[in-house]
């Protein structure tokens, strides 16, 4: 049976608490991803989303300022949905259908080790895992 280790995205694209409405949505779009971790040094605050960034938007759609005046850190779910990497592939799915996200952070007690989308548990479940997965997200220079 697969595990989280075993289909994990490890090539992660983390954005910090202090980027701009405007950038993580750019971010995001840029690199076709739903969400990320937002991490603060070496520590992982939160998970913001498209929607989350969405949802922003549309209380202050005519002020265009706003999305260069807030941060990630004002719109992000506090909550972090995390599970350990030797997680069976099934379970994950039950906890992520349960907890109703679409990913969830791959950790080792505080550290970030990976990433599970919905995306990577169908693939998995599909077939489609029986090589090792190749990072399908390029990471930010620097990261």
């Amino acid at each position: 049976m697969l595990r989280l280790r075993d289909i994990m995205t490890t090539d992660i694209v983390a954005v910090p608490p202090e980027l701009t409405i405007r950038d993580a949505v750019l971010v995001l779009s840029k690199r076709h991803m739903g969400g990320a971790p937002v991490v603060s040094g070496r520590k992982v605050v939160g998970v913001v989303s498209l929607v989350d960034l969405a949802e922003f938007a549309d209380m202050a759609p005519m002020d265009r300022n706003a999305l260069e005046e807030h941060t990630v850190s004002e719109v992000m779910n506090h909550t972090i949905c995390s599970l350990p990497p030797d997680t069976f592939v099934d379970n994950a799915a039950d906890f992520m259908r349960a907890a109703d996200v679409h990913r969830v952070l791959v950790m080792d007690g505080e550290s970030l080790l990976g990433l599970v989308t919905t995306r990577d548990i169908a693939d998995a479940v599909g077939g489609c895992a029986t090589a090792p997965l190749p990072p399908r997200r390029p990471a930010l220079p620097g990261r």
